[in-house]
């Protein structure tokens, strides 16, 4: 996501220099995106917490099973 966001401040300052280039003098628009701190936090430990709630769900049901049976697909 931040890298992202970079790039797209990055689109919005060459695409500024080539209006004004071509366009003629004005007054340069500065775009900096703001970060929405707590709520970016909040969704990646959303994020990591669903992954190892998915990651110990799986473990165990493979711990749980049968490997021979699992591994010749019946």
């Amino acid at each position: 996501g931040l890298g992202i966001a970079y790039s797209f401040n990055g689109f919005f300052g060459i695409f500024g220099f080539l209006f004004q280039l071509f366009l003629g003098a004005g007054t340069p628009i500065n775009r900096d995106l703001v970060w929405p701190w707590l709520q970016l936090g909040l969704v990646n430990l959303s994020v990591l917490f669903a992954v190892v709630l998915a990651l110990i769900f799986t473990t165990r049901r493979a711990l749980k099973s049968d490997l021979a049976v699992v591994l010749k697909g019946e």
